[in-house]
């Protein structure tokens, strides 16, 4: 069993409820993904769906686009907005799977069409996570648990000269592994360091696109977002950059994802006719009862429905 478990136990009255995130056991070698949004389903302009744990995420003030790395599928274009982001609120809570072992790795394709002070993903509390991917100066910047200390909390360096043009297509990958950390571009190890504070445990929040509370958005697009409890190593991460999509989760049904529940009550309306009968006009099925409090039944008939002055009084209900 894996994704959110609610748990409510009531004993002498009281009710004490929480929530777990359930997972299969992480396997050493393995990639782990925890989290991997690919922004194929373009179904719902307001939502996006991950497709390891089926978590949402909420599109703001962006949009899918067709142009993609691999010229197939969708994208999330952030271009036109400072405050473009994807916020996944309750899923969020699958970083601290990584958390736990304080190894994860940050994959992702990037596309810029300007170069001002961005982030590219953010994690709360505190910049759990985060990554300019480039601030205005051309430095790419690798925080976890805080900023900015070079000892315990941040890499950078100036990517400018790395050899990637920052208006195409381009791989990144962010790694902590325990204290030590990498920041690789389309294939090649761009930046290490040591950074020896641990990754929080207590993660909540996490903005795609963007820095806290979805300010500082990207300016461009991106795909394939996917995080792994696992320290990738060359080879898979060039599998990625190359093409390769082995280390990604099986790809959910996202449309069986993608329902809106119908909270508006049914309506119901009787007129009493010159002739003694009921017209009843309803949506849904029609039930009555001989109380308020029950028992209800189904009326056999479609709306709207007349009611023959001999039937028994009776108190009715629509029902969706």
């Amino acid at each position: 069993m894996s994704g959110k478990t609610d748990i409510s136990v009531t004993y002498n009255g009281v009710t004490e409820e929480w929530s777990y995130l359930a997972h299969e056991p992480l396997v050493d070698g393995e990639p782990n993904p925890i989290l991997y949004f690919d922004f194929d389903y373009t179904e719902n302009s307001a939502k996006t769906w991950e497709h390891v744990f089926g978590y949402s995420g909420a599109i703001s003030n962006a949009e899918y686009s067709d142009d993609t790395p691999t010229g197939s599928g969708s994208s999330i274009d952030l271009t036109d907005n400072a405050n473009g982001n994807v916020f996944v609120s309750d899923g969020a809570a699958a970083l601290n799977i990584a958390s736990g072992i304080n190894e994860v790795s940050v994959s992702f394709w990037q596309k810029n069409s300007s170069t001002p002070s961005t982030s590219s993903f953010w994690a709360d509390p505190g910049r759990a996570l985060q990554a300019h991917v480039p601030w205005s100066n051309g430095n790419i910047y690798w925080d976890t648990a805080g900023c900015c200390n070079g000892g315990t909390q941040r890499i950078n360096a100036d990517a400018n000269d790395f050899g990637q043009d920052w208006t195409e297509w381009n791989h990144y990958v962010f790694i902590k592994s325990e204290d030590y950390k990498e920041i690789w571009i389309n294939g090649e190890l761009f930046l290490d360091g040591e950074n020896t504070g641990p990754l929080p445990t207590n993660i909540n929040k996490l903005w795609i696109g963007a820095g806290g509370n979805g300010g500082n958005s990207l300016r461009g697009k991106m795909d394939d977002f996917a995080v792994f409890a696992s320290t990738l190593d060359e080879d898979q991460i060039l599998s990625i950059y190359e093409g390769g999509t082995d280390l990604y989760p099986a790809k959910r049904d996202i449309s069986a994802l993608d329902v809106t529940v119908d909270l508006t009550p049914p309506s119901i309306s009787v007129v009493r006719n010159a002739d003694g009968t009921v017209t009843v006009t309803f949506d849904g099925t029609l039930q009555t009862a001989p109380t308020v409090n029950g028992p209800w039944n189904d009326v056999d008939g479609n709306s709207p429905l007349t009611i023959p002055s001999s039937d028994a009084a009776a108190f009715g209900r629509a029902k969706k």
